[in-house]
């Protein structure tokens, strides 16, 4: 059962709702006059100097279409035994440039995360257990401008521009995903660390929003994400809604940080535009930091060589996908209480789990997996590790929704990991990008197959890159399992792989567009080993292991068990 409070709203009041709150939030402030302004803000993060309890490191985020520098901060503990294990925490403000009072809150928070006035004996403990990273104003030219403007000097609404649920539709939404510079800071500075946590602060309403916003279903871990809200919500007289019950967008940050990169993130909507009365959210901010303190964290590493992996953490009952820290192996995953199986996955390293795992908020579990990869089935244990791009065709607005319908019920996460038979239907006219953990190299003939969950009968085209930013080659065309091989490019290796739905089915319909397994090298590329597409059997050796102690290693081989069920699909609200 729902534990949240989730604000339930007929369609087309919610509809309504939407229509008058875009109206207020476009028009907000005239001016931002009263408020810091981008050089006063640099000033502020710029003054603050380590202590002997906290470490204060100044950044540049990036630049806007204008040139001004958007400015960030770093706050750390300065004393920790396990620096690279403490959760980290974004908190952004501002990214639409009239909704001033948002970069002061954030100025707030870093004042009481530090010791300052505004603080409290809870924001100096998290300050000890935890990194924050603080971008108080995304959009400055918008916020500095005179009249301030919502949208940044590209006429772009950033928080349209983010490239999960990206829709086309609208010239607000940008040319492209990350078309903007403003944008593009955040997502950088995202990819470069791996936030457990995240506050994307507006003005202005009564809410606590979380995801989904783009789509009418509620996300995985939805008990965690009610608990998580109802603790920030329950300091205030704030409600808490699924975002798709009271203001439908795409493209926008809670969703994009979510659904690419496992970090729990939330729209706090503050119910002013001018006065900021911090006592009134101060315990809620506080006890909502505390919960990025994890239940379970560890670090994965390749059994032989010890070295650091950047591998998949996921978790059944039903939980998102999160990460590891590329660099140090490191994950920190939040959990409410309960029992859990654990599972480790990196590209080309046979998937293990750990069975019946107890969390609790009293008692931290340290749990180490070690991964062990196998040469002989390297491509059986490949595939794609992340979502780095997921384009609509259009939005899905409740007034279309309300019209249409949309009976989509497939999950992206499914087109992750080495080839299940579980996939991931991407829409009519719809785009998905995906990571893959290691470089596919080029050898003689095909070198991967995007395959298809269904034998999909709907045309896709295949593109690839070596960089985010692309370019992308078109490298095939067809339907089914599509191969492909990289020298009908002119790169050497590829890295993100974009599957487009060539559009000929109806959008909205159940599980429409081309059906997508997942991506399968059809080569070990240090061995030039085949192997087959569908050499999928299941690895038939299983353990279920219970540390007694609250750390635990687990080592490739040795408990590795693989999940059989079927994951089941999301609930419709309407």
């Amino acid at each position: 059962m729902l534990k949240l409070q989730w604000v339930n709203t007929l369609i087309f009041a919610a509809f309504f709702v939407t229509l008058i709150y875009a109206e207020n939030a476009a028009a907000s402030l005239y001016s931002c006059e009263d408020f810091e302004n981008n050089d006063e803000i640099e000033e502020i993060l710029k003054s603050y100097k380590n202590t002997s309890f906290l470490n204060f490191s100044y950044f540049k985020a990036g630049t806007s279409v204008e040139g001004k520098t958007i400015h960030g901060l770093t706050v750390m503990p300065a004393k920790s035994i396990d620096f690279d294990f403490l959760p980290k925490i974004r908190v952004i403000g501002a990214i639409h440039g009239n909704e001033c009072l948002s970069a002061s809150m954030v100025l707030t928070i870093i004042d009481a995360i530090s010791g300052g006035v505004n603080s409290s004996d809870e924001f100096l403990e998290v300050s000890s257990k935890a990194v924050f990273v603080f971008v108080p104003l995304v959009n400055p030219d918008g916020h500095d401008d005179i009249p301030a403007q919502r949208y940044n000097k590209n006429g772009v609404d950033l928080n349209r521009n983010f490239s999960f649920a990206w829709s086309a539709s609208g010239t607000i939404n940008g040319n492209d995903p990350f078309s903007e510079p403003e944008s593009k800071a955040i997502r950088d500075l995202s990819v470069d660390n791996n936030f457990v946590l995240g506050l994307s602060y507006h003005t202005n309403a009564n809410y606590v929003n979380s995801p989904w916003n783009y789509i009418p279903f509620y996300p995985l871990d939805e008990e965690l994400i009610a608990e998580i809200g109802n603790t920030y919500a329950a300091q205030t007289d704030y409600n808490v809604t699924f975002g798709w019950d009271w203001y439908q967008i795409s493209g926008d940050v809670n969703d994009w940080s979510l659904g690419t990169n496992g970090t729990f993130d939330w729209t706090i909507e503050l119910p002013s535009d001018v006065n900021l009365d911090f006592d009134i959210y101060k315990d809620g901010v506080a006890a909502f930091f505390l919960k990025a303190i994890p239940a379970v964290k560890g670090k994965v590493t390749d059994e032989e060589t010890g070295y650091p992996l950047n591998a998949i953490i996921t978790v059944e009952p039903e939980g998102t996908p999160v990460y590891t820290d590329g660099e140090t192996g490191v994950y920190n995953r939040i959990l409410i209480n309960g029992s859990y199986d654990i599972s480790a996955w990196a590209d080309g390293y046979k998937p293990v789990t750990m069975k019946n795992i107890t969390a609790s908020s009293d008692n931290i579990m340290r749990l180490d997996f070690k991964l062990k990869r196998s040469i002989k089935y390297t491509g059986k244990y490949r595939g794609a590790l992340k979502v780095s791009e997921l384009v609509l065709d259009r939005d899905i607005t409740n007034s279309y929704f309300a019209s249409y319908g949309y009976d989509n019920t497939t999950q992206y996460q499914d087109a992750l990991g080495p080839v299940d038979g579980k996939y991931y239907s991407i829409g009519f006219g719809g785009e998905i990008t995906l990571v893959m953990g290691k470089e596919i190299v080029d050898i003689e003939g095909d070198d991967f197959a995007v395959v298809s969950g269904t034998n999909s009968k709907d045309p896709a085209v295949v593109f690839v890159s070596q960089s985010i930013d692309g370019p992308f080659y078109e490298i095939n065309y067809g339907t089914g399992d599509i191969y492909c091989d990289i020298s009908k490019t002119p790169l050497e290796s590829v890295k993100y792989i974009k599957i487009i739905d060539d559009g000929q089915t109806t959008f909205g319909e159940k599980d429409g567009g081309y059906d997508l397994d997942g991506i399968k090298p059809l080569t070990d590329n240090e061995n030039d080993t085949e192997t087959s597409v569908y050499d999928t059997e299941p690895d038939t050796e299983t353990a279920s292991l219970k540390p007694d102690s609250p750390f635990a290693t687990v080592i490739g081989g040795c408990s590795f068990t693989e999940d059989k069920k079927k994951k089941s699909i999301l609930t419709l609200l309407f």
